[in-house]
């Protein structure tokens, strides 16, 4: 079972992940989002987005006695969406629960917050490098 597991599972890795996520973008209209309004709303999920998911993990981490950076940290791996929210966001366009311009600022959503997790753990990196290892803030 393990040897079949390990050899479809990369199959599936090597050859459907790819094709989902070409589905995906293939689905989403950048351009169908032409007003202002349209960015604006863009912009409030985004910020809601990781408002809602780095604000609340940060600040239970903080509780728990995680110092500043431990914190930054947990929100930012919190923060990261990708394929579970492809997932989602596709069957709910194929039922016809989310319209065309939702699921494309939904869909922008999940790229640019897991795309932050980079940048974010990068700077956790530097910030972790530049203070004391065995001070731990409360």
């Amino acid at each position: 079972m393990d040897a079949w597991r390990s050899q479809v599972g990369g199959f599936v890795l090597v050859f459907f992940l790819p094709v989902f996520f070409t589905y995906t973008g293939l689905r989403t209209n950048v351009l169908g989002l032409s007003s202002g309004a349209d960015w604006e709303w863009l912009a409030v999920i985004l910020a809601a987005s990781v408002l809602t998911k780095m604000v609340p993990v940060y600040l239970v981490g903080r509780a728990c006695g995680f110092n500043r950076n431990e914190s930054s940290l947990l929100a930012t791996l919190m923060n990261t969406r990708a394929l579970m929210e492809l997932i989602v966001l596709n069957i709910g366009f194929d039922l016809g629960l989310i319209p065309q311009n939702v699921f494309t600022m939904l869909v922008i959503m999940a790229v640019v917050t897991t795309l932050m997790a980079r940048a974010d753990l990068e700077a956790s990196a530097i910030a972790h490098r530049s203070c004391d290892p065995s001070a731990h803030e409360a």
